[in-house]
């Protein structure tokens, strides 16, 4: 079986374990859920502690940085002690949508895109346009997102 797995999926933002499933039919092995905010960090957490295959990120997106204080970091900080916490992120800077101004984001985070099931539709339009076999491709990611998360996606 093709192995496929999603480094970003916003699955605090969605009926998860429908998502997660319908994601699994298509080959997808593994996961890592972003925290964006205080408030979804702790979820993200709980959908990783119920799912072997899920992993999960703690963070900040850009547009939650007018919400980041020392106490905020503090709690991520501690969630990120969870061996389900594979990353820190959300974090960075986005000046597209400005929902925290520029020099709010840039003070919050100085020195401190989704459906999972979709990952097969996106590897497949890569291949043929790459010329790869499909295979090639979903062993070589996945190995990626082995190596970079620290974690084995189930064959």
């Amino acid at each position: 079986m093709i192995r496929f797995a999603d480094s970003h999926c916003h699955l605090t933002m969605a009926d998860a374990e429908t998502a997660l499933e319908r994601a699994r039919e298509q080959g997808v092995r593994g996961f890592v859920v972003p925290g964006t905010k205080l408030e979804d960090a702790p979820q993200a957490l709980d959908i990783a502690k119920n799912n072997d295959d899920v992993w999960a990120a703690v963070g900040f997106h850009p547009h939650e940085a007018k919400d980041c204080d020392d106490v905020a970091f503090a709690t991520i900080e501690e969630l990120a002690k969870s061996d389900r916490v594979v990353a820190i992120g959300e974090v960075g800077l986005d000046y597209h949508y400005m929902h925290s101004p520029r020099e709010t984001q840039i003070a919050a985070f100085r020195g401190r895109d989704n459906e999972p099931a979709y990952v097969i539709k996106i590897a497949e339009l890569l291949a043929s346009l790459w010329g790869e076999p499909l295979e090639r491709m979903a062993e070589e990611t996945t190995a990626n997102f082995e190596r970079a998360f620290g974690v084995r996606v189930a064959q």
